[in-house]
């Protein structure tokens, strides 16, 4: 598989790892209202209101990209990182991305949300002969926020899962 395919495939799961969460058991905190209002704005692909739930220094990182030799992306404030997942998301002919969420918990200012997700995406962009490809990944969302604002959000993909889906998906189109 080509370094550009990699890159896209990686790029996608980027945006997949924001797929939504749930509220808290214990009934919705003002963190966990502005965690799902975040999720949701990167779901849905609402770039206004995500960019709006950023703090001017936001910073994202997504260091999986190493397993496809890439340095880890890493990225600050709300233009760059809103670009990231605009352009991700046009550039991977996504068709859905349903998800279950596994697990979230809070600790002080940061929130783990564990995630499968279900994507289908157009074919063509994973190199492989269908009109849509299906894909499922597990993977880890952290998002620390203060004073109502995202200011940090971190993804941790098993691009390595998704990886094999899509080769065995070439094999058996």
């Amino acid at each position: 598989m080509s370094i550009k395919i990699n890159t896209r495939i990686a790029f996608l799961f980027g945006v997949l790892a924001l797929a939504s969460a749930g509220v808290s058991a214990d009934g919705p905190s003002g963190v966990d209202v502005l965690i799902d209002r975040y999720l949701e704005a990167v779901r849905s692909e609402d770039w206004e209101i995500m960019a709006a739930l950023l703090a001017p220094d936001a910073h994202y990182l997504g260091t999986s990209m190493t397993i496809f030799d890439r340095p880890p992306i890493d990225l600050r404030g709300p233009e760059a990182i809103v670009g990231f997942f605009r352009n991700a998301n046009e550039e991977s002919g996504t068709e859905e991305v349903p998800y279950d969420i596994q697990r979230r918990w809070t600790s002080g200012d940061t929130t783990v949300v564990d995630i499968v997700v279900h994507v289908r995406a157009a074919g063509e962009f994973f190199e492989v002969p269908k009109k849509t490809v299906e894909i499922e990944a597990a993977l880890n969302t952290i998002l620390r926020i203060a004073e109502g604002k995202v200011i940090y959000h971190a993804d941790y993909t098993d691009y390595a899962e998704g990886l094999r889906q899509i080769d065995a998906q070439r094999e058996d189109p």
